[in-house]
């Protein structure tokens, strides 16, 4: 694959986003789609952000070990070839470990998602008198929210 003669490369919600064309006029074309659907392109890579941290919350658990193993000699304590000391069990991405399901008279709330909006809906069934408005999550207002949303 060639290199493109034309290029432009920035950050965008902390990931790489970059725009390429062979001839001024294609780069010019790639750079106008862009800017008409950034509103779409930073909902998509908050949703791949999203993804991720939820990925980390619902990693399985390793398989349990069928063999016993053999015992570990102990590390040094100090000094020269010292063991270094085993990394910190990685926390919950704050945004996940904030996320609260909302409650009405009715009890949780559902999540719905669609590809442009998120809300919490009441559990009750659809036609009932006593159903609550739904809670809606803005992702201009509430970009925390709108990335821990579970749906």
């Amino acid at each position: 694959m060639t290199e493109a003669r034309f290029s432009f490369t920035t950050k965008v919600n902390g990931d790489l986003l970059t725009v390429r064309g062979d001839t001024g006029g294609e780069f010019a074309t790639n750079l106008t789609y862009l800017l008409d659907n950034a509103d779409k392109l930073v909902e998509g890579l908050t949703a791949l952000q999203a993804i991720g941290h939820a990925a980390v919350l619902v990693a399985p658990e390793p398989p349990a070990q069928q063999f016993p193993s053999s015992p570990q000699p102990a590390p040094a304590a100090t000094g020269w070839g010292a063991a270094p000391a085993a990394p910190a069990p990685a926390a919950a991405p704050a945004a996940f470990a904030q996320a609260a399901v909302p409650q009405c008279q009715h009890g949780p709330r559902q999540p719905v998602a669609k590809s442009n909006w998120k809300a919490w809906f009441c559990p009750t069934e659809k036609g009932d008198p006593t159903k609550c408005d739904p809670i809606f999550v803005d992702w201009k207002k509430d970009p925390a929210g709108w990335a821990a949303f579970p749906a």
